[in-house]
């Protein structure tokens, strides 16, 4: 009972992480690309917008955290349906990692924009 308390807490933990490096790091992101005129400005705003991404990363990582936590617990109950749950939150995060490292396509190209 103590190391399901225990992975609960862990969990719980991870989701408060995702929330909150999700918010900040698609905060930061989002002011650079919703800016007027956005691909001129990627280039002096890159340090936000690499740190932004570097939140969703860890997001990522949260994510299969919490998934690889819960696979015990819900293999108990179901296991083909606990990896089933795994799975689906690896694909989850793979999504994530094209997303989130989308913008940094954005940055090569805005080199060319960039007026010295």
């Amino acid at each position: 009972m103590n190391s399901i308390r225990n992975i609960g807490r862990v969990v719980g933990g991870l989701f408060l992480t995702v929330m909150m490096t999700w918010s900040v790091g698609y905060a930061l992101i989002d002011e650079v690309l919703s800016a007027p005129d956005y691909l001129s400005n990627i280039y002096t705003s890159r340090m936000q917008l690499k740190i932004g991404v570097l939140l969703e990363l860890i997001e990522v990582a949260a994510v299969i955290g919490i998934a690889a936590m819960m696979f015990p617990i819900f293999k108990k109950q179901n296991e083909p349906l606990a990896a089933m749950y795994l799975g689906f939150r690896i694909i989850e995060s793979t999504i994530l990692v094209v997303g989130a490292f989308s913008p940094l396509l954005l940055l090569t190209l805005s080199t060319d924009f960039h007026i010295n």
